[in-house]
């Protein structure tokens, strides 16, 4: 019955349903305040098309920036290009830095693509892949894993083809959970 309101009354594909847990909203009058993924998607290509963005779709550049100005942002442990690590970025390097889940991703990418999180299991110190997206391909939870050496060989590989930064795995606050299931919501601020 739910989904066929959905779909009948609100105009809105079942997808939507299962990605934004609107069984867990009981008021069905707050699903029509849905922004869909496929319009988000839309909207922000729209954005990075006819906005002057420059400086804040380069990731290191928008880093730069706002460390410049005193603005708290996810911190970048590690930066890789052209397989080499780059020597400004060094807080990966402090003793168990990176002993976390951590994200990487390139800084030129946007909507997740080429993004990989890996959780970080503490007892058997090794990292196992929690998600990837490569060409609009997600890939959720898999059984390859890396220990630290091997999966910073990994961000070294992919940084001949693009630059790459490692950083922490943010969560969202759990008041933002309902608008934002699994995705952290954020301006990287």
């Amino acid at each position: 019955a739910a989904l066929f309101y959905l779909s009948w009354r609100l105009n809105q594909p079942p997808y939507d349903y299962y990605l934004q847990r609107m069984w867990l909203r009981p008021d069905r009058r707050s699903w029509r305040q849905l922004l869909q993924q496929r319009e988000h998607v839309t909207f922000v290509k729209h954005l990075q098309k006819t906005l002057p963005l420059e400086q804040f779709d380069d990731k290191l550049n928008f880093y730069h920036q706002m460390k410049a100005g005193g603005v708290p942002t996810i911190e970048i442990l590690l930066a890789a290009a052209d397989k080499g690590w780059m020597p400004q970025f060094d807080a990966g390097w402090a003793d168990g830095a990176l002993q976390q889940d951590l994200v990487i991703k390139p800084t030129d990418g946007t909507m997740c693509d080429g993004v990989e999180i890996w959780h970080y299991d503490r007892p058997g110190n090794f990292y196992v892949l929690a998600y990837r997206k490569v060409n609009e391909v997600e890939v959720r939870m898999s059984d390859e894993k890396f220990d630290l050496a091997g999966l910073l060989g990994r961000v070294l590989e992919l940084s001949v083809e693009r630059t790459y930064v490692v950083q922490a795995r943010m969560k969202n606050n759990p008041a933002l959970d309902p608008i934002s299931p699994g995705t952290v919501a954020n301006f990287r601020i």
